[in-house]
């Protein structure tokens, strides 16, 4: 069985740059819809939440910093990560902005065994300060639900991940909101009922993407992967959030 870990940093951009700035409630927002897609510690204790919009959360703390969200930003700390993670471990992919998936198969025999190989990566990932949630899986896509969903399962056990991803709405999956809405329309809700549907069956009610996820999800289908490889040359840009004061430093 191959053994993929995926990562999730839901709130990249925040920590990056704002990290420092734990003492005020703050805020990352979407520009477009005006929507709240990360926030502090303290702004959580005000009540603001993801997904709320700026004037509800403007309401429940005045004194909210507001920075507008910039998915290039996440995109470069991103990459930052697995250049880090380089150190440690072999083919890495990113899935941006967010996102970063291990394949842990071939580094098993090396560390000597899953649990041991996750805690070499765990710790030197841990230096960076970075909030995240991970999961193991036998494909790129069992891992990445389980991840997003916050699930920190570390196992080799198909049949252990098999029963937790079963129970999954399929809004938590990675297919788009109208093949979610169509399934919906005929009774589909959980990943259980799509998965108990003969393959035969959603190629001839379905679109060839749904067959694709759905092969890709039990690792029938191979799943395409763009392995990370550190450029030749390095380097590293930090913008400034206030003005120096000493040209020395």
């Amino acid at each position: 069985m191959q053994v993929w870990i995926y990562l999730h940093f839901p709130a990249l951009q925040l920590d990056a740059l704002y990290s420092d700035e734990s003492d005020k409630p703050l805020a990352i927002v979407e520009s477009t819809r005006f929507k709240v897609v990360q926030c502090n510690t303290l702004a959580e204790e005000q009540g603001i939440q993801h997904g709320m919009g700026l004037g509800s959360a403007s309401a429940l703390c005045h004194q909210l910093q507001v920075h507008p969200y910039d998915e290039k930003i996440e995109q470069q700390t991103l990459h930052d990560i697995a250049q880090w993670l380089y150190m440690v471990t072999s083919d890495i992919a990113l899935f941006p902005p967010q996102g970063l998936l291990l394949k842990a198969t071939d580094m098993l025999s090396l560390y000597g065994g899953l649990e041991t190989y996750w805690q070499r990566v765990s710790q030197h990932l841990n230096q960076l300060g970075f909030r995240y949630f991970y999961s193991s899986g036998f494909s790129p896509f069992s891992a990445m639900l389980l991840a997003k969903s916050g699930r920190a399962l570390l196992s080799q056990d198909k049949t252990q991940i098999r029963n937790t991803i079963n129970h999954f709405p399929l809004t938590a999956t990675e297919l788009e909101d109208k093949q979610v809405e169509n399934l919906s329309r005929v009774g589909v809700n959980t990943l259980q009922d799509l998965l108990s549907l003969p393959m035969q069956d959603i190629a001839r009610r379905f679109d060839i993407e749904l067959v694709n996820y759905v092969g890709r999800l039990l690792g029938q289908f191979k799943h395409p992967i763009e392995f990370y490889h550190p450029p030749e040359k390095f380097h590293s840009y930090l913008e400034l959030l206030f003005d120096i004061e000493s040209i020395q430093w």
